[in-house]
């Protein structure tokens, strides 16, 4: 009986999980938007490779207390390694124009959209942005 029930569970569970991942790809497809974060809009091509994504470990100490959060930012490891080396070490300003010779405006747009979401970047009258502490931070860590 244990066994049968295991069985039915796992073949329902594996159902309900495949109406459901094709129920989000039909809605992304009607939406235009990637609502999984999986770098597709509908079902994902498996020819295509994953979006390179750096993993962001954030420690904000406020008033006694320590939360931590995790930041995924849409960029390989090389791209911002070279993002920092321009901002820090050729005094390049964080904008689209002066990452133009190592992002595309698209890498730009979706970087700068993060780090705004994770504190890491502020916008700024005059629609400039500007590096938070924590955002120098991490890019003095991917120079190391």
């Amino acid at each position: 009986a244990g066994l049968g029930a295991a069985i039915t569970f796992s073949a329902t569970w594996l159902t309900l999980l495949k109406a459901h991942r094709a129920a989000l790809w039909a809605v992304e497809r009607v939406t235009g938007a990637d609502l999984d974060g999986d770098g597709a809009v509908g079902r994902p091509s498996a020819s295509e490779p994953a979006p390179a994504t750096v993993r962001v470990e954030l420690k904000e100490e406020k008033r006694n207390a320590e939360r931590w959060r995790w930041l995924d930012l849409p960029v390989s490891d090389e791209k911002l390694t070279r993002v920092a080396r321009a901002v820090l070490e050729q005094g390049v300003a964080f904008s689209r124009r002066g990452l133009a010779d190592v992002l595309t405006q698209n890498e730009y747009e979706k970087l700068a959209a993060a780090m705004l979401a994770g504190g890491l970047l502020v916008d700024l009258p005059g629609n400039k942005r500007e590096l938070t502490a924590a955002g120098r931070a991490l890019l003095r860590q991917m120079t190391r």
